[in-house]
């Protein structure tokens, strides 16, 4: 058992942690990237973007991220293949960031798309009074606001990309879940390393929330 607790356990461990923080990071970026654009369909006055926006979300918020995940590492290579009659070559880490991204984009949308509407219509009103383009308004008085409001749910959306990372596991990322298993299979016994794990994750997602009620405190009054 002393074995278990060495050294090289440890930063084995340490690394999974970084992995899933390094996909849970980029997948938060890319996500909200996806979800802007997409909120932005669906707010559009064309019918075709908004009806393509909803089925993007509808599809992904209604199917499980583990299927959507399976989706990408089996379905996506195989019709690579017959597409192009070469084998497609990406990285499970790389797919786990491009999965979790467009899950966590669809959540996202409807973040910006809710928020976006809850700004008093009066300051676009307003602004259109001094002369100030639908751009322009959008980007300097309506934007601010909307992001200030949304750096919390968006923190807490990040504590949830850090739990999820762990899907990755099953494509064979070796984040820390992943880790955990690997060294209890070698020591026979998954009770230390899965409670490490569980502990690892735990930390992370409090050191998290704790910044996020810092944040809360510090913009609440400006939302």
């Amino acid at each position: 058992m002393s074995n278990m607790f060495s050294y090289e356990n440890l930063i084995f461990i340490v690394k999974g942690a970084g992995i899933s923080l390094l996909i849970a990071t980029f997948s938060l970026i890319f996500g909200v990237l996806i979800g802007y654009f997409v909120s932005q369909m669906r707010l559009s006055d064309k019918k075709i973007s908004r009806v393509l926006a909803n089925i993007f979300t509808e599809v992904i918020r209604g199917t499980p991220m583990l299927l959507q995940l399976m989706f990408f590492y089996l379905v996506v290579p195989y019709l690579y293949l017959q597409v192009f009659g070469k084998g497609l070559d990406v990285s499970p880490i790389v797919l786990s960031i491009i999965e979790i991204s467009i899950n966590s984009g669809a959540y996202i949308s409807e973040l910006f798309r809710s928020t976006i509407i809850s700004i008093d219509k009066g300051q676009m009103e307003a602004g259109k009074a001094l002369g100030l383009s639908k751009k322009v308004i959008f980007k300097q008085i309506i934007m601010p606001q909307a992001m200030i409001r949304m750096i919390i749910p968006l923190a807490n959306e990040y504590v949830t990309l850090i739990k999820d990372s762990s899907l990755g596991s099953a494509i064979g990322v070796v984040e820390l879940l992943q880790a955990s298993k690997i060294i209890g299979s070698i020591h026979y016994n998954y009770v230390y390393p899965l409670l490490g794990a569980g502990v690892m994750y735990l930390l992370m997602t409090l050191v998290v929330s704790f910044i996020t009620r810092q944040l809360e405190g510090k913009y609440l009054f400006n939302a």
